[in-house]
């Protein structure tokens, strides 16, 4: 006899989409019309259908919260949008893509992981978070996408992405190292060629290095079924 099973991220999801809902006061009838999505649908959702990409934004901006909040992966600062009981957080710094003009970096607030999430990340990391600003590393990366960066990560791999500082801003790269001690900056939008880094005559600022994004989801099609 087959036997079914929902994975503990869709049980998840299902209870945070319930738990914001009565957080607002609506029905799921009344999200059904609000979202554009069919009441079904909704049922569906709550009891531990995953919803398509389209349906998860529409989910998130009626309820008031992000995708990554519902996904279990941030847990939002604002109020209403806690963890879910029992749930650690820890606070991770929020950065400027702009430093200060003492060259140090421009704090601008604090986001909320699960802590038991950054553990897979790694034990030891101390982590930074930042929205990537311009198209230099699209499109891998697009302007607005979350990156987490783990500045514990000073040793340099071919082919990581890494954060470094360069004048007032912070620039988002992949680094490959080359003999004596330089580095290739390398760009994965082709229209920005690739730089050489001559660290003898200016030591580079390694930030760390990116270990998680998050892209801007931007529906393509103008209906998706539910």
């Amino acid at each position: 006899m087959l036997s079914t099973s929902i994975d503990s991220k869709t049980i998840k999801l299902a209870i945070k989409i319930k738990q914001r809902r009565k957080e607002l006061g609506i029905s799921q009838r009344e999200l059904a019309a609000k979202s554009g999505i069919s009441f079904g649908s909704i049922q569906k959702f709550e009891s531990g259908t995953n919803p398509t990409a389209p349906n998860l934004l529409k989910l998130a901006r009626i309820l008031e919260c992000s995708i990554d909040w519902l996904m279990d992966y941030i847990v939002e600062e604002k109020p209403g949008h806690g963890a879910l009981d029992g749930e650690s957080v820890v606070a991770v710094t929020r950065i400027s893509s702009r430093l200060i003009s003492d060259g140090s970096l421009k704090v601008v607030g604090h986001t909320f992981f699960s802590s038991e999430w950054l553990k897979n990340l790694g034990d030891n990391g101390n982590f930074l978070i930042m929205r990537i600003s311009g198209d230099t590393m699209d499109p891998t990366l697009r302007e607005g996408d979350w990156l987490l960066i783990d500045n514990t990560h000073t040793s340099i791999m071919e082919g990581g992405i890494y954060a470094i500082k360069e004048g007032e801003n912070i620039l988002v790269k992949r680094l490959q190292p080359l003999l004596g001690g330089n580095f290739m900056i390398l760009s994965d939008n082709d229209k920005y060629p690739p730089q050489t880094w001559n660290s003898a005559k200016e030591p580079l600022q390694l930030i760390g290095r990116a270990v998680w994004t998050v892209n801007i989801l931007v529906p393509s099609i103008s209906h998706v079924e539910d």
